[in-house]
């Protein structure tokens, strides 16, 4: 058919709100075509980087994250008095340090095996984890323990730390 005659049938069925809700509609489009265009226009020009000075904030920010060396062994008694208050069970406890000659930082380890209640287990990770940002979790297996319900981890936590005295300082 002609789109004229099918206008002119719609205009006859539907009276005016026709060409009102047209009217409408295209000026609608036409709106967010031109809020549109402008929004996906690339910039006129590109802030500049640099990356030298990015490298150094976000070591700086690393350096200020690493713990003091005189206070590793209160935090990782603090950390075994963490477990304690999730009422976990610790086996055998087994300490490391790795000094990092190339990053100037050091890596405590504290491996612990630990039992106790999985929702209790995953309390302490988040408390530990949460108050202290300069510990990661370096080794995780965990399996279900001897049908009481609960489970039995084997967990390596890696403190980071300021160099020994005898290394290079920044």
């Amino acid at each position: 058919m002609n789109p004229r005659l099918d206008f002119e049938l719609a205009l006859r069925r539907h009276g005016w709100p026709l060409p009102v809700v047209l009217a409408a509609g295209l000026a609608l489009a036409a709106v967010m075509a031109v809020a549109g265009w402008n929004a996906f226009a690339p910039p006129a020009t590109v802030p500049a980087t640099d990356g030298n000075r990015q490298v150094d904030d976000r070591y700086r920010a690393f350096r200020n994250v690493l713990i003091p060396r005189q206070e590793l062994d209160a935090r990782q008694r603090g950390v075994l008095d963490a477990a304690a208050r999730h009422g976990l069970t610790l086996g055998r406890i087994d300490y490391g340090f790795e000094g990092n000659a190339a990053g100037r930082f050091g890596v405590a380890t504290l491996q612990m095996p630990v039992r106790g209640a999985y929702a209790d287990f995953r309390g302490f990770l988040a408390a530990v984890l949460a108050g202290q940002p300069a510990i990661a979790i370096d080794d995780l297996a965990i399996e279900r323990g001897n049908g009481q319900g609960g489970i039995e981890a084997r967990l390596r936590l890696a403190f980071h730390t300021e160099p020994q005295t005898g290394e290079a300082r920044p």
